[in-house]
């Protein structure tokens, strides 16, 4: 047995926050009591001192990317849940942008038992929404949930258009699977690399608005109305969207949305040339203003999931970073000089 003393014990199941002794006897918990309580039960025990560290259930990344297959160069299942469980995720949703891509049942098969044999943490995958996640014609859902996906999704991409959104979603609905979206108009988020705004205009920048990502999200709130369908929208980041999925849930709608770290602790006027400010979703929030999804209406709308966005990547460079980079740095690469190496992206 093995008693965890001392610590914090955050437990939303139980609306926990509050120190605790957990007695674990295998891999079942045998007993939870405040300080000192299990004292006499958990004579012999190991015992871990969990002093000002948080005891909580295991963390789940709705939203990572494990490369496998095809992009074992950046990241494997292997190595991408080992890291999942050193950050105390017990459980990852890896997104179907591998190669080829996971839109049909065998390689959904194969990523399940490759995931049997070397992961860490339970791997439950994600399918793409259309084939190859071109947004053409439906991906092969119904075989894809029998191998095992939880939920599909085209990823990096919105699901192309109304039509097939709404296919998606009858399909789905009928299989009681979720549909994630990544909600974007490609029109008006062409080349822009951060949120449009003064900042923008100061570095010279190209800048996206707001409602690149609103209008898509107020497009897939509509269709899920009218279908049905359980909608989640990924790394949400603009003020207006998050209006719009509350609108949603108070009118009763199965509608969810994930945030992450850097679109609630930053915002346009935090970016400079460096490249450690470059990611691939830049806040979109109010300029000044962070996105703050669970402050304003904590009762009505409990705070969203924060996702940690796991994204690797086996190139440093590509023209976005270059365009955030210093311009010492780019007029040296520009030249032909030798300077991409990690010093330099630090």
């Amino acid at each position: 047995m093995l008693l965890i003393s001392n610590g914090r014990m955050l437990d939303p199941g139980s609306a926990t926050d509050a120190p605790r002794d957990i007695l674990l006897d295998g891999d079942r918990i045998a007993a939870v009591a405040p300080h000192g309580q299990l004292a006499e039960r958990a004579k012999g025990a190991e015992i871990f001192d969990a002093r000002n560290l948080i005891v909580a259930p295991g963390f789940i990344d709705l939203h990572c990317h494990l490369r496998e297959p095809g992009g074992e160069s950046s990241e494997t299942i292997e190595t991408g849940t080992r890291a999942a469980a050193r950050g105390g995720f017990t459980a990852v949703c890896p997104m179907p942008n591998t190669r080829p891509v996971n839109d049909n049942a065998s390689v959904t098969r194969s990523i399940l038992e490759r995931a049997a044999a070397v992961a860490s943490v339970r791997v439950w995958p994600i399918g793409a929404a259309s084939m190859e996640s071109k947004g053409e014609a439906l991906s092969e859902i119904a075989a894809m949930k029998q191998a095992g996906i939880v939920a599909v999704s085209d990823d990096g991409r919105p699901i192309a258009t109304a039509k097939l959104l709404r296919q998606v979603m009858d399909y789905c609905g009928a299989l009681d699977l979720p549909v994630i979206d990544h909600c974007e108009d490609s029109s008006l988020f062409a080349g822009a690399v951060m949120r449009e705004g003064k900042q923008s205009v100061r570095l010279g920048l190209a800048g996206m608005p707001a409602a690149t990502e609103s209008l898509c999200v107020a497009r897939d709130v509509q269709m899920g109305e009218l279908t049905k369908c359980r909608l989640h929208i990924a790394h949400l980041s603009a003020h207006a969207s998050l209006e719009l999925v509350r609108a949603a849930k108070a009118n009763g709608l199965p509608v969810t949305c994930e945030v992450t770290p850097h679109h609630f602790t930053l915002t346009d006027e935090d970016v400079q040339y460096d490249t450690r400010y470059k990611t691939r979703r830049w806040p979109r929030a109010r300029t000044g203003t962070p996105l703050s999804p669970g402050l304003p209406t904590a009762r009505s709308m409990p705070l969203p999931p924060t996702t940690p966005r796991t994204n690797p990547r086996s190139r440093m460079w590509n023209s976005t970073a270059h365009r955030l980079a210093s311009p010492d740095l780019r007029r040296r690469s520009d030249s032909g000089s030798n300077s991409c190496t990690r010093e330099n992206f630090r």
